[in-house]
């Protein structure tokens, strides 16, 4: 023990660390010159009383769950520590959950939470029941998950000028926003109709076509389904109409026009062409031209036997249609002379033969008798 100054005795103990907690006893003891001992005794406790220290507290999101952690240590031991969670979004506190040791760090994993904005609390307490808290942190539960886009549904056998259309299920964690539909490369807004959204393509045009759907739910998730292909079919084949036909001579005389004339009708824009040839020759090809409702075109053969032909019609969908064909028999000209024109030169004729002939026999006669006469003139002079 020490003197001071003002005739008291004292030792100094230090408290501090752990191995200084506990209930001490005290026993002073003194003697005076003369050698007469005295002795006191008394206790006393050393306790605990500094609080836990927290650090690094952080929270990491995954999609609707939060994992907290947090470094806790204390002087002595800790005994617990909790986090209790605030969704200032609505105003709700949960109950403080425990967090687990592991691996020197205090870990807590939450469930489902809704979407929102949280702040949270992390408080330790130690043997002594000391206990500190973190200042408030944060962190948000944001949807991350796109809709789900399913059961898409196109009809079958769809022709040309037909209206299709197309279904399909959208469903999503949260609320889906827009469904947009995208044909040939032009956007449409699906309509939700008895669950299902719905589009419908008005007078579908012939050939294939393409579309992807994609849906975005009010988080401003987002996806698009596969390319998806139909095709319109050709509504109507080009044909001549029912009770009608083709006005096309059997036979046709040479060097004179020969016209054809076809019916047809179709349900798009055609172009028809006659295909045409000569006793098996190269073909030629002649466009027709609609006149009054028929397909026409006129043509003129100088020479052979026989003309071949087929008319070909094509709407530009599918494959060309032949709508006739057969072959034609070709005939010389007749002669421009009438029968009694004939008829005239044919005695005129015969009348030159006649006088010319008598002429002969007349001219042959006279020549007999000059020589008759001259053998008479010669018997008399002897």
């Amino acid at each position: 023990l020490t003197l001071d100054t003002n005739g008291n005795y004292s030792y100094k103990f230090s408290t501090s660390g752990t191995t200084k907690i506990g209930t001490y006893n005290v026993t002073v003891s003194a003697s005076d010159n003369k050698g007469n001992p005295g002795e006191n005794s008394t206790s006393f406790a050393v306790t605990d009383g500094i609080p836990p220290e927290i650090n690094d507290v952080n929270a990491s999101v995954n999609n609707n769950i939060v994992t907290i952690t947090a470094n806790v240590t204390d002087n002595v031991g800790v005994t617990t520590v909790t986090v209790t969670i605030l969704n200032w979004t609505d105003a709700t506190v949960a109950d403080a959950q425990e967090m687990t040791l592991s691996n020197g760090t205090y870990t807590y994993t939450s469930g489902a939470l809704p979407l929102g904005n949280y702040t949270y609390v992390v408080t330790a307490s130690d043997a002594a029941g000391n206990t500190n808290s973190s200042s408030a942190k944060s962190f948000a539960i944001v949807d991350t998950e796109p809709p789900v886009i399913s059961d898409i549904v196109i009809p079958s056998n769809i022709v040309e000028k037909q209206n299709v259309t197309i279904t399909c299920d959208v469903t999503d964690n949260v609320a889906v926003a827009t469904v947009i539909i995208t044909i040939d490369g032009t956007a449409h807004d699906m309509t939700l109709s008895g669950g299902q959204y719905t589009y419908t393509i008005q007078s579908v045009t012939y050939g294939n076509h393409t579309f992807t759907i994609t849906a975005t739910d009010t988080s401003g998730n987002s996806v698009t389904s596969s390319q998806q292909t139909f095709s319109a079919a050709d509504a109507e084949n080009p044909h001549i109409p029912a009770g009608e036909s083709a006005n096309i001579p059997t036979q046709a005389t040479l060097g004179k026009d020969i016209t054809f004339s076809v019916p047809i009708t179709d349900d798009d824009h055609i172009t028809v062409t006659l295909y045409y040839s000569v006793d098996g020759g190269n073909e030629t090809s002649v466009p027709m031209t609609l006149n009054n409702g028929n397909y026409t075109a006129t043509i003129k053969v100088d020479s052979g036997k026989t003309l071949t032909y087929r008319i070909v019609a094509d709407d530009g969908q599918g494959a060309p249609v032949t709508v006739a064909n057969g072959n034609m028999k070709l005939v010389e000209q007749p002669s421009g002379m009438s029968p009694a024109l004939l008829a005239g030169i044919g005695i005129l004729i015969l009348v030159i033969i006649i006088a010319a002939a008598w002429a002969v026999k007349k001219k042959g006669s006279a020549a007999s008798a000059e020589e008759e006469g001259e053998e008479e003139t010669g018997e008399s002079e002897e």
